[in-house]
């Protein structure tokens, strides 16, 4: 009971891998709640990306989308140490019972431990020859991108292809259209889509909306087709049936996901599972965590923030002397996806209310601002 009391008056030390949204949610919750805990905030790069706002640097070649951890850091009086750690299920069991990290030959000790690593690097994901990725257009330079100095109609230099049809290969297909158009040379557009529908995990009102639209602005939609090799101007496509053939393509931006890293099962209140035992100083937030219980979190950033403001609430409940802690039983409550600067389309507290255009794009905007105010400490998300 002694050594029990002590742990509840001393300063927390609290260890967080990964420097995503999850992550940085949970840091800034835990530091708005607590000024005395010891917060260290390890990630494999110097900055934090807003990966929903990745598709503006088609419209402003400098995006505020990438925040250095080094003003983290300073503004939430935290620690940053940049590594790049990938645990295992074992590896967790073994650290968890000793309650410390060897980082870069450092053993950093904690009292909880937060994993938000996320499911993939959305801008590390493995090259595809031919192809540009997310990593070049948030690394690059646009001008040499997407202007290169031969293109010719014979060679399918005037036509841009985006394989996938995510919510991100669709944001970016019609803000390449946007782009090319405002700097006076059009391009044919073209979206490879391995399923049916474009945004295939939203309600079909969406999916029709979007086509509509691609249709509207001369963006041409090849469905049931899968990516199989690529090279400068030619990429190898399979349809369904196994039937292969070549489609030119001067430009071709591949924004299909990476290959996912292995999920680690939560029970409700985000604590690690490990051999169907709870490791209640292991908390698990992010893409990284799959929960048990009635609902499934979308991976997506809302549900990201929300999971990760739940561990934080948890983390300090757990120092009360009966903690009453908070399970994750939330949905998401929408899902809007942009078309460019001047049109939106998504869902919004039920897949059935569909919104659009404009008023669509104020909501989109709004979301995003709330974001962009959290990282700067100012909170209004409601969970």
């Amino acid at each position: 009971m002694k050594q029990n009391r002590a742990l509840k008056k001393k300063n927390l030390k609290i260890l967080i891998i990964g420097g995503g949204i999850a992550g940085l949610t949970t840091l800034i919750s835990l530091r708005k709640r607590s000024s005395d805990a010891e917060i260290t905030l390890v990630d494999h790069r110097d900055f934090h990306l807003k990966i929903p706002r990745l598709h503006e640097v088609l419209r402003n070649p400098s995006p505020p989308i990438k925040i250095p951890f080094k003003d983290i850091e300073d503004r939430f009086k935290s620690r940053f140490v940049k590594a790049d750690i990938s645990l295992t299920r074992d590896a967790i069991e073994g650290i968890a019972s000793s309650q410390r990290l060897i980082i870069s030959g450092e053993s950093i000790d904690f009292d909880y431990l937060v994993l938000a690593s996320g499911l993939s690097d959305p801008i590390g994901a493995p090259e595809t020859p031919g192809c540009l990725s997310l990593k070049d257009f948030v690394e690059g330079d646009l001008e040499p991108l997407l202007n290169p100095k031969t293109k010719t109609q014979k060679s399918g230099g005037d036509i841009v292809s985006i394989v996938g049809a995510g919510p991100t290969g669709v944001q970016f297909a019609f803000e390449l259209m946007d782009y090319f158009e405002r700097i006076g040379d059009p391009r044919s557009i073209h979206v490879i889509d391995a399923g049916e529908r474009p945004l295939a995990n939203f309600p079909s009102r969406v999916s029709e909306y979007v086509l509509d639209r691609m249709a509207q602005r001369g963006i041409k939609h090849h469905p049931c087709q899968r990516l199989v090799s690529s090279k400068p101007r030619e990429l190898i496509l399979e349809d369904r049936a196994g039937s292969q053939h070549q489609h030119r393509s001067g430009i071709t931006v591949r924004l299909t996901s990476a290959p996912p890293f292995t999920t680690f099962p939560v029970n409700l209140f985000g604590q690690a599972l490990i051999n169907n035992r709870s490791f209640t100083r292991v908390y698990i937030t992010g893409d990284l965590a799959q929960f048990k219980g009635p609902i499934a979190p979308a991976v997506s950033a809302q549900s990201a923030v929300r999971k990760g403001k739940l561990i934080a609430s948890n983390i300090l409940k757990s120092q009360n002397w009966f903690p009453l802690l908070r399970p994750y039983l939330h949905q998401d409550r929408g899902y809007i996806v942009t078309l460019g600067g001047r049109d939106a389309v998504g869902w919004i507290g039920s897949r059935g209310h569909i919104v659009t255009g404009s008023f669509a794009l104020g909501l989109r905007e709004m979301v995003d601002k709330q974001y962009d105010l959290l990282l700067e400490g100012i909170d209004t998300f409601i969970v």
